[in-house]
Protein backbone atom coordinates (compact mmCIF):
# COMPACT_ATOMS: atom_id res chain seq x y z
CA UNK A 1 0.00 0.00 0.00
CA UNK A 2 1.69 3.39 -0.94
CA UNK A 3 1.95 6.33 1.24
CA UNK A 4 -1.20 8.38 -0.69
CA UNK A 5 -3.31 5.18 -0.13
CA UNK A 6 -2.66 5.48 3.71
CA UNK A 7 -3.43 8.69 4.09
CA UNK A 8 -6.48 8.83 2.80
CA UNK A 9 -7.58 6.14 4.52
CA UNK A 10 -6.34 7.94 7.73
CA UNK A 11 -8.25 10.80 6.79
CA UNK A 12 -11.44 8.52 6.21
CA UNK A 13 -10.36 7.08 9.67
CA UNK A 14 -10.46 10.71 11.39
CA UNK A 15 -13.63 11.76 9.79
CA UNK A 16 -15.18 8.65 11.74
CA UNK A 17 -13.50 9.66 14.96
CA UNK A 18 -15.00 13.47 14.60
CA UNK A 19 -18.88 12.27 13.27
CA UNK A 20 -18.85 9.57 15.78
CA UNK A 21 -17.82 11.43 18.95
CA UNK A 22 -20.56 14.03 19.22
CA UNK A 23 -23.06 11.22 18.09
CA UNK A 24 -22.06 9.14 20.97
CA UNK A 25 -22.49 12.58 23.27
CA UNK A 26 -25.82 13.52 21.44
CA UNK A 27 -27.30 10.34 22.07
CA UNK A 28 -26.00 9.87 26.02
CA UNK A 29 -27.83 13.31 26.64
CA UNK A 30 -30.96 12.26 24.72
CA UNK A 31 -30.86 8.69 26.83
CA UNK A 32 -30.48 11.03 29.60
CA UNK A 33 -32.75 13.49 29.36
CA UNK A 34 -35.46 10.70 28.54
CA UNK A 35 -34.22 9.26 32.14
CA UNK A 36 -34.97 12.66 33.44
CA UNK A 37 -38.49 13.45 31.31
CA UNK A 38 -39.38 9.99 33.15
CA UNK A 39 -38.27 10.92 36.70
CA UNK A 40 -40.07 14.72 36.19
CA UNK A 41 -43.28 12.72 35.26
CA UNK A 42 -43.40 9.75 37.35
CA UNK A 43 -43.52 12.82 40.51
CA UNK A 44 -46.26 12.61 43.05
CA UNK A 45 -49.96 13.80 42.46
CA UNK A 46 -52.35 15.09 45.99
CA UNK A 47 -55.74 13.07 45.98
CA UNK A 48 -57.56 14.95 48.68
CA UNK A 49 -61.43 15.59 50.12
CA UNK A 50 -62.79 18.91 49.72
CA UNK A 51 -65.80 20.58 51.17
CA UNK A 52 -68.46 21.59 49.20
CA UNK A 53 -68.87 20.89 45.34
CA UNK A 54 -65.07 22.43 44.29
CA UNK A 55 -61.59 21.66 44.81
CA UNK A 56 -60.79 24.80 46.75
CA UNK A 57 -61.46 23.56 50.45
CA UNK A 58 -59.35 21.23 51.26
CA UNK A 59 -60.18 19.05 54.21
CA UNK A 60 -58.88 16.56 56.82
CA UNK A 61 -61.51 16.90 60.30
CA UNK A 62 -65.06 17.71 59.36
CA UNK A 63 -68.00 18.55 61.94
CA UNK A 64 -71.63 17.36 61.05
CA UNK A 65 -74.52 18.35 62.57
CA UNK A 66 -77.58 16.04 62.28
CA UNK A 67 -79.67 17.01 59.85
CA UNK A 68 -76.87 18.90 57.86
CA UNK A 69 -77.01 18.01 54.05
CA UNK A 70 -73.30 17.51 52.81
CA UNK A 71 -71.36 17.17 49.29
CA UNK A 72 -67.63 16.38 49.08
CA UNK A 73 -65.87 16.53 46.81
CA UNK A 74 -62.14 14.01 45.72
CA UNK A 75 -59.73 16.47 43.97
CA UNK A 76 -56.22 15.71 42.34
CA UNK A 77 -53.93 18.05 42.34
CA UNK A 78 -51.14 16.83 39.58
CA UNK A 79 -48.17 18.99 39.77
CA UNK A 80 -48.77 19.50 36.10
CA UNK A 81 -48.32 16.41 35.21
CA UNK A 82 -50.98 15.34 32.17
CA UNK A 83 -53.23 12.24 33.44
CA UNK A 84 -55.12 9.65 31.36
CA UNK A 85 -56.73 7.57 33.91
CA UNK A 86 -58.01 7.65 37.79
CA UNK A 87 -59.05 4.28 40.12
CA UNK A 88 -59.79 4.56 43.88
CA UNK A 89 -62.17 3.49 46.00
CA UNK A 90 -63.13 5.48 49.26
CA UNK A 91 -63.58 2.90 52.71
CA UNK A 92 -66.71 4.47 54.38
CA UNK A 93 -66.10 2.54 57.58
CA UNK A 94 -69.62 3.14 59.85
CA UNK A 95 -70.44 6.18 57.44
CA UNK A 96 -73.70 4.42 55.98
CA UNK A 97 -74.67 4.12 59.99
CA UNK A 98 -74.96 8.23 59.98
CA UNK A 99 -76.48 9.30 56.76
CA UNK A 100 -78.92 8.41 54.30
CA UNK A 101 -78.99 9.35 50.61
CA UNK A 102 -74.91 8.71 49.91
CA UNK A 103 -75.19 9.31 45.85
CA UNK A 104 -71.46 9.46 44.32
CA UNK A 105 -71.11 10.91 40.79
CA UNK A 106 -68.30 12.57 38.80
CA UNK A 107 -66.88 15.29 39.84
CA UNK A 108 -66.95 18.72 37.11
CA UNK A 109 -63.04 17.69 35.60
CA UNK A 110 -64.02 14.09 34.67
CA UNK A 111 -66.39 14.36 31.66
CA UNK A 112 -62.70 14.91 30.13
CA UNK A 113 -62.09 11.34 30.56
CA UNK A 114 -64.14 9.51 27.87
CA UNK A 115 -64.43 6.10 29.35
CA UNK A 116 -66.33 5.86 32.65
CA UNK A 117 -65.61 2.42 34.71
CA UNK A 118 -67.25 3.29 38.04
CA UNK A 119 -69.08 5.55 39.95
CA UNK A 120 -70.91 3.42 42.69
CA UNK A 121 -71.26 1.99 46.02
CA UNK A 122 -69.89 -1.54 46.68
CA UNK A 123 -68.69 -3.69 49.21
CA UNK A 124 -66.28 -6.95 49.83
CA UNK A 125 -64.87 -8.56 52.72
CA UNK A 126 -62.83 -5.48 53.97
CA UNK A 127 -65.84 -3.47 54.17
CA UNK A 128 -68.19 -0.98 52.45
CA UNK A 129 -67.01 1.41 49.95
CA UNK A 130 -67.23 3.70 47.17
CA UNK A 131 -65.56 2.86 43.65
CA UNK A 132 -64.39 5.92 41.64
CA UNK A 133 -62.76 5.10 37.86
CA UNK A 134 -62.31 6.67 34.54
CA UNK A 135 -59.57 6.43 31.95
CA UNK A 136 -59.42 8.11 28.07
CA UNK A 137 -58.31 5.98 24.84
CA UNK A 138 -57.40 9.86 23.04
CA UNK A 139 -57.19 12.02 25.08
CA UNK A 140 -54.84 13.40 28.09
CA UNK A 141 -56.26 15.41 31.08
CA UNK A 142 -54.41 18.02 33.04
CA UNK A 143 -50.53 18.62 32.43
CA UNK A 144 -49.00 22.32 31.53
CA UNK A 145 -50.76 24.98 33.86
CA UNK A 146 -53.52 22.96 34.91
CA UNK A 147 -52.60 21.83 38.98
CA UNK A 148 -56.37 20.68 39.99
CA UNK A 149 -58.84 18.25 38.73
CA UNK A 150 -62.04 17.95 40.22
CA UNK A 151 -62.51 14.38 39.90
CA UNK A 152 -65.76 12.90 41.85
CA UNK A 153 -67.79 13.87 44.67
CA UNK A 154 -70.65 12.25 47.23
CA UNK A 155 -73.70 13.68 48.10
CA UNK A 156 -75.66 12.85 51.21
CA UNK A 157 -78.04 13.56 54.29
CA UNK A 158 -76.30 13.29 58.10
CA UNK A 159 -79.01 11.45 60.04
CA UNK A 160 -77.55 10.77 63.20
CA UNK A 161 -74.53 11.31 65.29
CA UNK A 162 -71.31 9.42 65.51
CA UNK A 163 -67.70 9.86 64.49
CA UNK A 164 -65.12 7.81 61.86
CA UNK A 165 -63.00 7.96 58.98
CA UNK A 166 -63.24 8.19 55.37
CA UNK A 167 -59.75 6.84 53.82
CA UNK A 168 -58.84 6.00 50.10
CA UNK A 169 -57.54 2.57 49.60
CA UNK A 170 -53.74 1.41 48.78
CA UNK A 171 -54.65 -0.13 45.64
CA UNK A 172 -55.56 3.59 44.19
CA UNK A 173 -54.00 4.74 40.58
CA UNK A 174 -53.62 7.40 38.74
CA UNK A 175 -51.44 7.30 35.31
CA UNK A 176 -50.09 8.97 32.90
CA UNK A 177 -49.42 8.43 29.87
CA UNK A 178 -45.72 9.86 30.14
CA UNK A 179 -45.21 6.68 32.53
CA UNK A 180 -47.72 4.48 30.73
CA UNK A 181 -46.28 1.05 32.37
CA UNK A 182 -46.92 1.82 35.96
CA UNK A 183 -48.97 4.39 38.12
CA UNK A 184 -47.92 7.72 39.41
CA UNK A 185 -46.99 8.03 43.50
CA UNK A 186 -50.49 8.91 45.14
CA UNK A 187 -50.42 10.87 48.62
CA UNK A 188 -53.61 10.73 50.19
CA UNK A 189 -55.13 11.52 53.88
CA UNK A 190 -57.70 10.42 55.30
CA UNK A 191 -60.38 12.59 56.59
CA UNK A 192 -62.16 12.18 59.89
CA UNK A 193 -65.13 13.59 60.97
CA UNK A 194 -67.52 14.18 64.19
CA UNK A 195 -71.15 14.32 63.61
CA UNK A 196 -73.21 15.87 66.75
CA UNK A 197 -76.86 16.75 67.16
CA UNK A 198 -78.59 19.77 66.52
CA UNK A 199 -78.89 20.62 70.08
CA UNK A 200 -75.04 19.45 70.89
CA UNK A 201 -75.81 17.14 73.29
CA UNK A 202 -73.70 14.45 72.19
CA UNK A 203 -73.67 10.37 73.51
CA UNK A 204 -72.79 7.57 72.00
CA UNK A 205 -74.97 3.91 72.46
CA UNK A 206 -73.22 3.26 75.45
CA UNK A 207 -76.44 4.36 78.13
CA UNK A 208 -73.63 5.61 80.98
CA UNK A 209 -72.87 8.13 78.74
CA UNK A 210 -75.84 10.12 79.91
CA UNK A 211 -76.81 11.32 83.23
CA UNK A 212 -78.79 8.96 85.16
CA UNK A 213 -82.06 10.82 84.59
CA UNK A 214 -81.57 10.89 80.92
CA UNK A 215 -81.34 7.91 78.21
CA UNK A 216 -79.35 7.90 74.80
CA UNK A 217 -81.70 7.81 72.31
CA UNK A 218 -80.60 8.39 68.45
CA UNK A 219 -77.06 9.81 69.48
CA UNK A 220 -78.93 12.44 72.13
CA UNK A 221 -79.81 12.30 75.54
CA UNK A 222 -83.47 12.32 76.32
CA UNK A 223 -85.79 12.19 79.01
CA UNK A 224 -86.52 8.77 79.15
CA UNK A 225 -90.22 7.10 78.33
CA UNK A 226 -91.42 3.89 79.06
CA UNK A 227 -94.87 2.43 78.85
CA UNK A 228 -94.14 -1.16 80.31
CA UNK A 229 -92.24 -2.73 83.58
CA UNK A 230 -89.61 -4.08 81.20
CA UNK A 231 -88.22 -0.94 79.36
CA UNK A 232 -84.87 -0.76 79.12
CA UNK A 233 -85.09 3.51 78.90
CA UNK A 234 -85.70 3.41 82.97
CA UNK A 235 -82.24 2.16 83.74
CA UNK A 236 -80.91 2.93 86.42
CA UNK A 237 -84.49 4.27 87.71
CA UNK A 238 -88.13 2.74 88.21
CA UNK A 239 -91.11 2.49 86.23
CA UNK A 240 -94.29 3.77 88.32
CA UNK A 241 -97.59 4.90 86.91
CA UNK A 242 -96.13 4.79 83.56
CA UNK A 243 -92.73 7.08 84.24
CA UNK A 244 -89.41 6.54 85.13
CA UNK A 245 -88.66 7.82 88.69
CA UNK A 246 -85.21 7.42 90.35
CA UNK A 247 -84.71 4.29 92.38
CA UNK A 248 -83.75 5.54 95.92
CA UNK A 249 -86.27 7.60 97.27
CA UNK A 250 -86.23 7.46 101.07
CA UNK A 251 -90.23 6.88 101.49
CA UNK A 252 -89.44 3.79 99.74
CA UNK A 253 -92.11 4.39 97.27
CA UNK A 254 -89.76 4.23 94.27
CA UNK A 255 -88.77 0.28 95.43
CA UNK A 256 -92.39 -1.14 94.48
CA UNK A 257 -91.85 -1.97 90.50
CA UNK A 258 -90.38 -3.59 88.71
CA UNK A 259 -88.74 -6.04 91.13
CA UNK A 260 -90.79 -6.02 94.05
CA UNK A 261 -87.75 -4.38 96.50
CA UNK A 262 -88.25 -2.70 99.53
CA UNK A 263 -86.41 0.56 100.66
CA UNK A 264 -84.07 0.91 103.42
CA UNK A 265 -81.81 3.27 104.47
CA UNK A 266 -83.27 5.65 101.39
CA UNK A 267 -81.95 2.65 98.69
CA UNK A 268 -83.53 0.19 97.01
CA UNK A 269 -83.03 -3.10 97.60
CA UNK A 270 -84.29 -5.59 94.91
CA UNK A 271 -86.47 -8.34 95.72
CA UNK A 272 -87.11 -11.37 94.54
CA UNK A 273 -86.25 -11.58 90.68
CA UNK A 274 -88.38 -13.63 88.16
CA UNK A 275 -86.31 -16.06 86.21
CA UNK A 276 -87.91 -16.97 82.88
CA UNK A 277 -87.91 -20.57 81.43
CA UNK A 278 -87.79 -20.69 77.79
CA UNK A 279 -90.66 -22.86 76.34
CA UNK A 280 -89.02 -25.40 74.01
CA UNK A 281 -90.74 -25.51 70.70
CA UNK A 282 -90.63 -28.95 69.20
CA UNK A 283 -89.32 -28.32 65.53
CA UNK A 284 -91.95 -29.89 62.89
CA UNK A 285 -90.84 -33.24 61.27
CA UNK A 286 -90.48 -32.80 57.76
CA UNK A 287 -94.60 -33.17 55.62
CA UNK A 288 -95.02 -33.76 52.38
CA UNK A 289 -96.23 -30.57 52.01
CA UNK A 290 -92.78 -29.09 52.36
CA UNK A 291 -90.12 -28.53 50.09
CA UNK A 292 -87.03 -30.17 51.77
CA UNK A 293 -83.65 -28.16 51.42
CA UNK A 294 -81.70 -28.97 47.97
CA UNK A 295 -78.21 -29.88 48.43
CA UNK A 296 -75.91 -29.51 44.71
CA UNK A 297 -73.76 -32.82 43.86
CA UNK A 298 -72.71 -32.59 40.08
CA UNK A 299 -73.48 -35.55 38.95
CA UNK A 300 -70.76 -37.57 36.99
CA UNK A 301 -70.63 -39.08 33.91
CA UNK A 302 -68.42 -41.55 32.25
CA UNK A 303 -66.41 -40.25 28.99
CA UNK A 304 -65.86 -42.65 26.78
CA UNK A 305 -62.75 -41.05 25.43
CA UNK A 306 -60.83 -41.91 29.13
CA UNK A 307 -60.07 -45.71 30.12
CA UNK A 308 -63.24 -47.46 32.22
CA UNK A 309 -61.89 -46.68 35.78
CA UNK A 310 -59.76 -43.52 34.88
CA UNK A 311 -60.48 -40.26 36.93
CA UNK A 312 -61.53 -37.36 34.95
CA UNK A 313 -63.18 -34.27 34.92
CA UNK A 314 -65.64 -32.66 31.66
CA UNK A 315 -64.44 -28.80 31.57
CA UNK A 316 -66.22 -26.34 29.83
CA UNK A 317 -66.39 -22.39 29.74
CA UNK A 318 -68.03 -19.50 27.72
CA UNK A 319 -65.51 -16.69 27.19
CA UNK A 320 -66.76 -12.56 26.48
CA UNK A 321 -67.12 -12.02 22.81
CA UNK A 322 -66.88 -15.55 21.94
CA UNK A 323 -70.32 -16.24 20.76
CA UNK A 324 -73.48 -17.22 18.03
CA UNK A 325 -74.54 -13.43 17.25
CA UNK A 326 -78.23 -12.35 17.82
CA UNK A 327 -79.83 -13.16 14.79
CA UNK A 328 -81.27 -9.47 14.74
CA UNK A 329 -77.84 -8.31 14.53
CA UNK A 330 -76.70 -10.69 11.73
CA UNK A 331 -79.70 -9.62 9.58
CA UNK A 332 -79.73 -5.94 10.16
CA UNK A 333 -76.29 -4.78 10.88
CA UNK A 334 -73.84 -7.59 10.97
CA UNK A 335 -70.40 -5.30 10.77
CA UNK A 336 -71.73 -3.84 14.07
CA UNK A 337 -72.37 -7.28 16.34
CA UNK A 338 -69.61 -7.74 19.28
CA UNK A 339 -69.93 -11.48 19.55
CA UNK A 340 -67.60 -13.31 17.30
CA UNK A 341 -68.65 -17.17 16.24
CA UNK A 342 -65.36 -17.76 14.80
CA UNK A 343 -62.31 -16.57 16.73
CA UNK A 344 -58.96 -16.52 14.99
CA UNK A 345 -57.64 -19.00 18.04
CA UNK A 346 -59.81 -21.96 18.44
CA UNK A 347 -57.67 -23.30 21.98
CA UNK A 348 -56.85 -21.38 24.78
CA UNK A 349 -54.54 -22.72 27.70
CA UNK A 350 -56.08 -23.51 31.09
CA UNK A 351 -55.34 -24.68 34.52
CA UNK A 352 -57.60 -26.17 37.31
CA UNK A 353 -57.16 -25.88 40.82
CA UNK A 354 -58.46 -28.51 42.67
CA UNK A 355 -59.09 -27.01 46.76
CA UNK A 356 -59.89 -30.08 49.05
CA UNK A 357 -62.33 -29.52 52.07
CA UNK A 358 -60.92 -27.43 54.96
CA UNK A 359 -58.38 -25.74 52.95
CA UNK A 360 -58.95 -22.15 51.89
CA UNK A 361 -58.01 -20.72 48.12
CA UNK A 362 -57.13 -17.62 49.12
CA UNK A 363 -54.59 -19.08 51.57
CA UNK A 364 -53.68 -22.75 50.79
CA UNK A 365 -51.88 -23.97 47.42
CA UNK A 366 -53.98 -26.37 45.39
CA UNK A 367 -54.76 -30.26 46.62
CA UNK A 368 -54.00 -30.46 42.45
CA UNK A 369 -53.45 -28.78 39.45
CA UNK A 370 -54.37 -29.61 36.35
CA UNK A 371 -52.70 -27.68 33.02
CA UNK A 372 -54.09 -28.45 29.37
CA UNK A 373 -55.90 -26.93 26.15
CA UNK A 374 -59.51 -26.08 25.91
CA UNK A 375 -60.99 -26.42 22.58
CA UNK A 376 -64.07 -24.80 20.63
CA UNK A 377 -66.55 -26.91 20.10
CA UNK A 378 -69.94 -25.73 17.74
CA UNK A 379 -71.65 -25.04 20.27
CA UNK A 380 -69.04 -21.73 20.59
CA UNK A 381 -67.78 -23.13 24.20
CA UNK A 382 -63.97 -23.95 24.52
CA UNK A 383 -64.05 -27.79 26.54
CA UNK A 384 -62.20 -30.43 27.57
CA UNK A 385 -64.68 -33.11 27.61
CA UNK A 386 -62.03 -36.05 29.50
CA UNK A 387 -59.25 -34.25 31.33
CA UNK A 388 -57.23 -36.98 33.54
CA UNK A 389 -57.17 -36.06 37.08
CA UNK A 390 -53.51 -36.97 38.43
CA UNK A 391 -52.78 -39.86 40.36
CA UNK A 392 -53.29 -40.16 44.26
CA UNK A 393 -56.70 -38.17 43.87
CA UNK A 394 -59.65 -39.34 45.88
CA UNK A 395 -63.05 -38.46 46.30
CA UNK A 396 -63.82 -36.19 48.40
CA UNK A 397 -65.67 -32.26 47.86
CA UNK A 398 -63.37 -29.90 46.25
CA UNK A 399 -63.40 -26.29 45.54
CA UNK A 400 -63.02 -25.82 41.51
CA UNK A 401 -61.28 -22.83 40.32
CA UNK A 402 -59.87 -22.10 36.65
CA UNK A 403 -57.51 -20.27 34.81
CA UNK A 404 -57.84 -20.01 31.38
CA UNK A 405 -54.74 -17.62 29.57
CA UNK A 406 -55.53 -13.92 29.28
CA UNK A 407 -58.62 -14.01 31.86
CA UNK A 408 -58.85 -13.76 35.99
CA UNK A 409 -59.22 -17.00 37.71
CA UNK A 410 -63.08 -18.05 38.41
CA UNK A 411 -64.45 -20.16 40.78
CA UNK A 412 -66.19 -22.75 38.95
CA UNK A 413 -68.43 -23.57 41.99
CA UNK A 414 -68.01 -24.94 45.36
CA UNK A 415 -68.97 -28.20 46.68
CA UNK A 416 -68.03 -30.20 43.68
CA UNK A 417 -68.34 -34.13 44.97
CA UNK A 418 -65.56 -35.32 42.86
CA UNK A 419 -65.67 -39.43 42.51
CA UNK A 420 -62.70 -41.07 41.92
CA UNK A 421 -62.84 -43.60 38.84
CA UNK A 422 -64.95 -42.17 36.68
CA UNK A 423 -65.51 -38.69 34.61
CA UNK A 424 -67.00 -36.19 36.90
CA UNK A 425 -68.91 -33.10 34.48
CA UNK A 426 -68.27 -30.46 36.19
CA UNK A 427 -70.68 -27.08 35.67
CA UNK A 428 -70.29 -24.99 32.38
CA UNK A 429 -68.85 -21.66 33.81
CA UNK A 430 -68.96 -17.90 32.05
CA UNK A 431 -65.07 -16.26 32.44
CA UNK A 432 -66.08 -12.60 32.41
CA UNK A 433 -63.05 -10.45 32.51
CA UNK A 434 -59.54 -10.11 31.16
CA UNK A 435 -56.22 -9.81 32.47
CA UNK A 436 -54.00 -8.56 29.91
CA UNK A 437 -51.10 -7.36 32.13
CA UNK A 438 -49.71 -10.19 34.30
CA UNK A 439 -46.47 -9.34 36.50
CA UNK A 440 -45.94 -10.29 40.03
CA UNK A 441 -47.80 -7.17 41.13
CA UNK A 442 -50.61 -7.16 38.77
CA UNK A 443 -51.15 -11.24 37.99
CA UNK A 444 -55.47 -11.97 38.43
CA UNK A 445 -56.42 -8.20 39.12
CA UNK A 446 -57.70 -5.97 36.64
CA UNK A 447 -57.06 -2.22 36.60
CA UNK A 448 -55.93 1.02 34.58
CA UNK A 449 -52.49 -0.72 34.18
CA UNK A 450 -54.63 -3.25 31.80
CA UNK A 451 -56.98 -0.30 30.47
CA UNK A 452 -53.54 0.99 29.13
CA UNK A 453 -52.12 -1.79 27.47
CA UNK A 454 -55.55 -2.46 25.82
CA UNK A 455 -55.17 1.45 24.86
CA UNK A 456 -51.77 0.81 22.79
CA UNK A 457 -53.77 -1.40 20.52
CA UNK A 458 -56.65 0.45 20.18
CA UNK A 459 -57.97 1.39 16.88
CA UNK A 460 -54.06 0.79 15.72
CA UNK A 461 -52.48 -2.14 13.35
CA UNK A 462 -53.02 -5.20 14.60
CA UNK A 463 -49.71 -6.83 15.93
CA UNK A 464 -49.36 -10.21 18.34
CA UNK A 465 -48.85 -8.47 20.90
CA UNK A 466 -52.73 -7.26 20.98
CA UNK A 467 -53.70 -10.47 20.91
CA UNK A 468 -54.80 -10.69 24.75
CA UNK A 469 -56.33 -7.07 23.88
CA UNK A 470 -58.46 -8.73 21.36
CA UNK A 471 -61.40 -9.71 22.90
CA UNK A 472 -63.54 -11.15 20.72
CA UNK A 473 -60.65 -12.49 18.67
CA UNK A 474 -61.61 -11.03 15.13
CA UNK A 475 -58.16 -10.12 14.41
CA UNK A 476 -59.24 -6.48 15.02
CA UNK A 477 -59.29 -4.21 18.47
CA UNK A 478 -61.69 -1.64 18.26
CA UNK A 479 -64.84 -0.99 20.00
CA UNK A 480 -66.18 -4.00 19.82
CA UNK A 481 -63.45 -5.05 22.34
CA UNK A 482 -63.96 -1.73 23.81
CA UNK A 483 -67.79 -2.52 24.81
CA UNK A 484 -66.88 -6.02 26.20
CA UNK A 485 -63.83 -4.31 28.26
CA UNK A 486 -66.02 -1.86 30.25
CA UNK A 487 -68.86 -4.50 30.65
CA UNK A 488 -66.92 -6.74 32.93
CA UNK A 489 -64.87 -3.93 34.46
CA UNK A 490 -66.45 -4.58 37.67
CA UNK A 491 -65.42 -7.41 38.41
CA UNK A 492 -61.20 -6.29 39.32
CA UNK A 493 -60.10 -9.27 40.69
CA UNK A 494 -59.52 -13.31 40.09
CA UNK A 495 -61.03 -15.29 42.87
Amino acid sequence: MNSKKKKIIGIVILLVIIVAIPLTVWIAQQQQETRQRAAENNVPVDLFFSEGNTCSSKVTELGLNVGDEMTLSICLETNNVPINGFDFKIDVGDAYDYVTDLIPSEGSDAGQFEVLLHAEKRGDNNGEYIHFAKVSTENEVGGNDVTLLHLAKMSFTVTSVGTGTLSIREDKQITSPNVPDESLPVNVQPLSYTISSITGIFCTTNPDSCPDDKVCRSGECSTPICTTLVDTECRHRVFRDHACFPENEPNGTGCTEPANGTCQNGACTAGPTATLTPTQTPTPSPTGSQNPTVTLTVTPTTQPTLPPGTTGLSVSVTLPGIAQPPAACVQNTPDKCIDNPNPRRTTRGFTLDLYASGTNPETDPPTFTIANNLVLDPGKKFSHPALRVPAGFQTGIYDVLITVDGYLRKRVRGNITITNGIVTSLPATSITTMDIVETATNKNRLDILDFNAFKECYNKPFTENCTKSDFNDDGNVNYKDLTIFTSTFSIREGD
